[in-house]
């Protein structure tokens, strides 16, 4: 976990003033006065952060008495960061219960050594040089003064740490004090701005932290009246869309089946149309037919009366046979003449009329299809006009005649099959 990870969490906790007023203290009961203390959490994990990496960074070998201080910093850095991990989004008073157990490792009574120390700087140094020497020289800074005249090598480790510790107090004694006196102070004012700087730092994140969190709800209400709106929108636009659907469905199948009965009525309004124009042809040509037959009737009559004499006339009349048979001649011509002139008339005048007749069938017919397009037609209004379209037309040549109906049913099979 790296320093900036440490304050994030500690930003998002549920109580960041616990961890920037909380103090720590680490030392050791030892002759080397390691004691250490500090104003917040924060500080205390910068503090063994370093420590861990200096450590990790020296590239000798490092002593096993050396490496219990080493340990000492990762358990204690371990342990703040399982402590973080776990409770800072607790409630509050899980902090103090749950503390306890941690800063109880923060005081030792074994010798333990920051990294910056000098005479860490020697025994690191004297021991990857003279390992032999290096007992000797631990045993006298952390005063053990029994095993160092028990054997020769480790006396001669005592003398060097001796020497490396008092050479100064021999001749730059007074020196020594008051540098060492003005670094202590420079390094309580450092240490000072590094808290204070370290507050700020965590105030921030908190501030930043809790900007963010309402940021984060200001989205959050944003994004619900949004997928509100866009949810009602799309279920109108939908309802719209199967209306215009059902609606259009609908149309095309009443267009399809108005098509269908267009092709099935196309063929017969075709018809009624040639067959209208042919019976008005015919409705002509027996027109000129009662006129020729009238004038060449006329002209007969006229040319055989006007080919018989006056005495030949007085002569029929007075003999009776003659006149009966003369009698007959006439009126059995004026009687066919009449007849002849009465059959072109009827079938003048049916020609004419069975060509209306077919006209009005074919704008039945388009009429029909017109209301059928409006849906104006019911189902009874159907079968009367299929009736009034596809019934026998009267001649007028026959008397009595009669315009029988197909059958309904017929007439609706034979359009549905087209």
């Amino acid at each position: 976990m790296t320093k900036t990870e440490f304050k994030k969490l500690i930003a998002a906790s549920t109580n960041p003033s616990w961890f920037k007023e909380k103090n720590a203290r680490l030392n050791s009961a030892n002759a080397n006065e390691f004691d250490i203390s500090f104003n917040d959490i924060v500080s205390l994990y910068n503090f063994l952060f370093d420590e861990e990496k200096k450590w990790n960074d020296f590239k000798g070998e490092i002593p096993n008495e050396l490496k219990e201080s080493k340990a000492y910093f990762e358990r204690i850095k371990k342990g703040l960061e399982n402590f973080v991990v776990s409770y800072s989004k607790t409630d509050i008073s899980n902090y103090d219960i749950n503390w306890n157990p941690v800063s109880r490792q923060f005081s030792l009574s074994t010798p333990i050594f920051n990294f910056d120390r000098i005479e860490v700087t020697f025994l690191l140094d004297l021991y990857n040089k003279n390992k032999e020497y290096y007992h000797g020289a631990f045993c006298f800074i952390t005063n053990n003064l029994r095993e160092v005249i028990n054997n020769k090598n480790n006396f001669i480790g005592a003398t060097l740490a001796n020497e490396f510790i008092n050479i100064e107090t021999t001749h730059k004694y007074s020196r020594k004090d008051n540098e060492q006196k003005s670094f202590d102070k420079l390094k309580k004012e450092f240490q000072k701005a590094i808290d204070n700087a370290t507050s700020d730092v965590t105030e921030h994140l908190t501030n930043a932290n809790n900007d963010y969190k309402k940021y984060v709800e200001v989205l959050d209400e944003l994004k619900k009246e949004k997928d509100l709106a866009f949810q009602d929108w799309f279920t109108k636009s939908k309802n719209t869309f199967e209306d215009f659907d059902k609606s259009s469905t609908q149309k095309i199948k009443e267009l399809e089946k108005l098509y269908q009965e267009n092709l099935a009525l196309k063929a017969p309004a075709i018809y009624w149309e040639e067959r209208s124009n042919e019976l008005k042809s015919q409705g002509q040509y027996w027109l000129v037919g009662i006129c020729l037959s009238t004038i060449i009737g006329v002209i007969f009559l006229y040319n055989l009366l006007n080919s018989i004499g006056t005495g030949e006339f007085e002569k029929m009349f007075l003999n009776t046979g003659a006149s009966i048979k003369w009698s007959i001649v006439f009126i059995t011509f004026i009687t066919f003449l009449a007849f002849l002139i009465r059959t072109f008339t009827k079938l003048t005048f049916s020609s004419f009329h069975l060509s209306r007749d077919a006209q009005e069938r074919k704008q039945l017919t388009f009429v029909y299809l017109a209301l059928k397009e409006n849906n104006a037609v019911s189902d009874i209004d159907r079968n009367i006009i299929l009736q009034s379209i596809f019934s026998r037309a009267d001649t007028g040549l026959l008397k009595e005649d009669s315009s029988p109906t197909m059958p309904t049913s017929i007439i609706e099979k034979v359009v549905k099959t087209n």
